[in-house]
């Protein structure tokens, strides 16, 4: 989806429609990078207790959850891009669940 084509549609809630998905997809693949570099930081530990934890770093525990949250909220058009988009939310809310 292209946010020049959304803006050029004149009908005003299928352009907002498709602003907004422009938006949760940009949104999307930044939490995706950011997802990828708080794992290859290792920033927590399974064996790690809630109160050895630095208060600083429980923002990013929450990152994996928001990623499955915005996989849930975009759209798709076919069937199969729609399951792929609950498989991936899914594996994000696994991740947040090992690190509770």
């Amino acid at each position: 989806m292209n946010l020049e084509y959304a803006l050029v549609i004149p009908d005003v809630k299928l352009n907002l429609t498709l602003l907004c998905q422009v938006l949760v997809q940009a949104a999307l693949s930044k939490l995706r990078t950011l997802s990828g570099r708080v794992d290859t930081l290792a920033l927590f530990s399974p064996n790690e207790k809630f109160e050895e934890l630095s208060a600083a770093l429980m923002p990013y525990m929450t990152v994996h959850y928001v990623v499955a949250d915005l996989e849930l909220s975009s759209q798709a058009m076919e069937p199969e891009d729609r399951l792929e988009r609950i498989r991936k939310a899914v594996v994000s809310l696994l991740c947040t669940l090992v690190w509770l």
